[in-house]
C-alpha cells in the first residue's frame, strides 16, 4: 500500500486467508483513504471462502499425495509411484479429481510450470489437466461463420 510515493503498508501473503488477510488489508487502505473498515459481512458479492463457518473445500489427503510427485529431487520411478497413488486416491473420489484437474491447469497454465517438479511430474501435470481440468467452453457458431 502507498502514498505520495511512500509506502504505508506491506502485508506478506504466503499462505493467504480472507478472513485472516482482508480485513488487516482494508483497514489500511481505509487508513489511507478515509471512511470506515467493513466487517467480511457487509462486502457485497463475497465468495464461499469469505464466508465464515463453512467447511474447507480442498480435500486435506490431496496435499501430502502431491506433494511426492512435484518434488524437484524425486527420481522419475518415485514420481510414477506417487501419481499412482494420486490416480488411486481420485478414482473414486470426484471432488478429489476435480481438484487435482483445477490444480493441474493452475500449475500448466500459470507459465511457470518448469517450477513444479521434475520433468516427469511436468508430464504428468500436463496429463490431469487435460484429463481432469475443466474444459473451455465450446465456442458457439458467430453468425453462421466457421
Amino acid at each position: 500500500m502507498g502514498n505520495k510515493n511512500l509506502v504505508t503498508a506491506n502485508f506478506a501473503l504466503v499462505q493467504p486467508s480472507l478472513q485472516a488477510d482482508l480485513p488487516k488489508v482494508l483497514a489500511a487502505l481505509v487508513k489511507e483513504a478515509g471512511g470506515k473498515v467493513p466487517t467480511l459481512a457487509e462486502i457485497e458479492g463475497r465468495t464461499e471462502a469469505m464466508r465464515p463457518n463453512q467447511p474447507a473445500r480442498q480435500d486435506p489427503n490431496l496435499r501430502p499425495l502431491l506433494g511426492p510427485v512435484i518434488r524437484k529431487d524425486a527420481k522419475p520411478e518415485d514420481v510414477e509411484k506417487a501419481a499412482m497413488a494420486v490416480e488411486e486416491y481420485i478414482k473414486e473420489n470426484a471432488a478429489a479429481r476435480t481438484e487435482v484437474g483445477r490444480i493441474a491447469n493452475t500449475i500448466v497454465n500459470s507459465g511457470k510450470l518448469q517450477d513444479y517438479g521434475t520433468p516427469k511430474a511436468q508430464e504428468i501435470l500436463k496429463d490431469w489437466a487435460k484429463k481432469y481440468g475443466a474444459k473451455p467452453p465450446e465456442r458457439g457458431n458467430r453468425g453462421g461463420q466457421p
